[in-house]
């Protein structure tokens, strides 16, 4: 119900601003595996979704990027901030808490 309600958010979104809207969301809480704690953030899973949304996106349509992340591997974002930045549209990007490393580079790509 709650991923329904988001899409719809994310939709109405798209609607008002007549752009693509692309997320990468991770949330902070640490969690654990086995007493193992570990951490979502930028990585190469993250690189070919966000990758696959902008190269889906027609030329003359302009993206917004939702993103909240502490970061990630340098390749990942490195790869996002340089298609966003090679969309010949107009960018638009927000940032609901914080887009630390990784996340700065993407926002600076745009």
């Amino acid at each position: 119900m709650v991923r329904n309600e988001r899409l719809n958010f994310i939709r109405k979104i798209e609607a008002a601003t007549k752009s693509r809207v692309v997320t990468m969301i991770h949330r902070q809480e640490r969690l654990s595996l086995f007493g193992i704690p570990f951490y979502r953030y930028i990585d190469i899973e993250d690189s070919e979704q966000v990758l696959r949304a902008i190269r889906m996106t027609p030329p003359d349509m302009s993206i917004t990027l939702i993103i909240h992340t502490p970061g990630g591997l340098v390749l990942a974002a490195t790869q996002i901030a340089l298609a966003l930045k090679g969309h010949p549209a107009k960018k638009t990007v927000i940032v609901p808490h914080y887009a630390m490393s990784g996340g700065t580079l993407n926002c600076l790509g745009s």
